[in-house]
């Protein structure tokens, strides 16, 4: 019979694993917890089995957001793991915690885990892990407000991202890659936040040609990466750039840049997004179930990214281009208000210094590339 058993919990966890990939999170949840039940009759030949189950029952609550019921598998999984003296397992409780610590803002003690499995990953000779979580605890720091801590870290990180490049293939080195790309923009923003406006610009400049390749102006202008002096130089009396930055990000940034100085400030989108949200609720919805299913963005660094990062405001920007590319009179309302808000967060806070210049370039980044700016 408890063979009978383990084989029917192994069958749930396969299914709730296909569930977590179909993004389908309530239902794998609760599929893995029908295999820790069965698992937990017969606990002492399946800790490891069981470990696991927890671990993905944990991950899923984090992606429903219930973090402190994620706390719980994890934490028991964490003392299973170490009873086992599964490292694989230990890392992956470790950082779950983390970052189920991290979401609720107890950055402590998502840097306390962090920092607990750089030293299993360590043990392991995993590079890619350390870099991780190099990187996790700069951006805890970050979200801290103790940005000296963060610049620290996140330029740490950077650089054994650069390394691990070496060794990884596949959606190993995807995930990689988007990990480093936005450890790079936190970078940014940390040095904005420490007020060194011109190494913020500089690093953005340096991250955009990394990550993003060609940039076009909103003229249709080809842009390579800038420096502030060739940017100032080149710059007439009348005139001034526009360079956004980081829209991925929680709070994306502007640079505001005439030929006698560079000013740079993050935009706060919380309330752009509540309101377009709630306004536009089923539109989005819609738009959500459209969406084609793309493995890429369903990896779990992409959604780990997603958590910390704006992927609501990447929605509604997606919504209000796909909907400039078909004008109905169903979608001309939400065109317009939508037009009107991403003005009055765009462009109004920074309007006094550019509303005397009679020539304007504005750059945008990746997700701000299919905005016309000109209509706004």
């Amino acid at each position: 019979q408890p063979a009978i058993s383990q084989d029917r919990a192994d069958q749930l966890s396969k299914e709730a694993l296909q569930l977590e990939d179909r993004e389908d999170f309530q239902q794998a949840f609760d599929t893995y917890e029908k295999s820790i039940q069965i698992r937990r009759e017969n606990p002492e030949s399946q800790l490891k089995e069981l470990a696991g189950d927890l671990i993905r029952a944990g991950y899923c609550n984090i992606q429903l957001k219930n973090l402190s019921k994620a706390e719980v598998y994890l934490t028991e999984a964490l003392d299973l793991s170490n009873r086992t003296v599964d490292k694989k397992l230990q890392v992956s409780a470790l950082d779950n915690l983390g970052i189920a610590y991290e979401l609720q803002n107890n950055f402590a003690k998502s840097i306390q885990h962090y920092k607990k499995a750089i030293l299993v990953y360590k043990s392991l000779s995993n590079n890619p892990g350390m870099a991780t979580d190099i990187y996790r605890i700069g951006r805890s720091f970050f979200y801290w407000e103790r940005y000296p801590e963060a610049r620290k870290y996140l330029a740490e990180a950077d650089k054994r991202f650069e390394n691990v490049l070496k060794e990884v293939f596949g959606g190993e080195l995807s995930d990689i890659l988007a990990l480093q790309e936005n450890c790079c923009n936190i970078l940014v923003s940390t040095n904005l936040k420490m007020n060194n406006i011109p190494t913020a610009f500089l690093l953005n400049e340096t991250c955009y040609s990394k990550f993003q390749g060609i940039r076009y102006s909103s003229n249709g202008k080809t842009i390579p990466p800038l420096s502030v002096d060739q940017l100032q130089f080149e710059l007439p009396e009348d005139g001034s750039v526009l360079v956004f930055a980081n829209s991925n990000l929680k709070n994306p940034i502007v640079f505001t840049i005439t030929n006698r100085k560079i000013l740079g400030q993050e935009i706060n989108t919380k309330g752009f997004t509540d309101r377009i949200q709630k306004k536009f609720s089923r539109e989005l919805n819609n738009l959500r179930q459209r969406k084609p299913q793309i493995n890429w963005f369903n990896s779990p660094a992409q959604r780990e990214l997603d958590q910390f990062g704006g992927r609501d405001f990447r929605e509604i920007l997606s919504f209000y281009v796909s909907s400039l590319a078909t004008v109905t009179d169903t979608n001309s309302v939400a065109i317009k208000y939508i037009g009107r808000e991403l003005y009055d967060l765009l462009i109004d806070p920074i309007y006094h210094e550019i509303s005397e210049k009679n020539e304007l370039t504005i750059i945008p980044d990746k997700l701000l590339s299919g905005i016309p700016f000109e209509a706004l």
